[in-house]
């Protein structure tokens, strides 16, 4: 069951997300929806650049076909 899954992983991924709080920024949507997710974003080196990389937990998207 995936709300297992997702309960069982959620302190690992805190504790390492709570470890790097100051390095990181936090978005919302332009509503500022309180039922909305907040996006997280950190600057990460890779090959000597330092990139922006942009975190979701994937149980809170919903997909949208186009």
């Amino acid at each position: 069951d995936q709300v297992d899954v997702f309960k069982t992983n959620m302190n690992k991924v805190m504790k390492d997300i709570l470890g790097r709080f100051k390095e990181l920024q936090f978005f919302t949507g332009e509503s500022m929806d309180c039922d909305g997710m907040v996006a997280m974003m950190e600057y990460r080196d890779i090959d000597g650049v330092s990139t922006p990389i942009m975190m979701f937990f994937k149980h809170g998207l919903e997909e949208e076909k186009f």
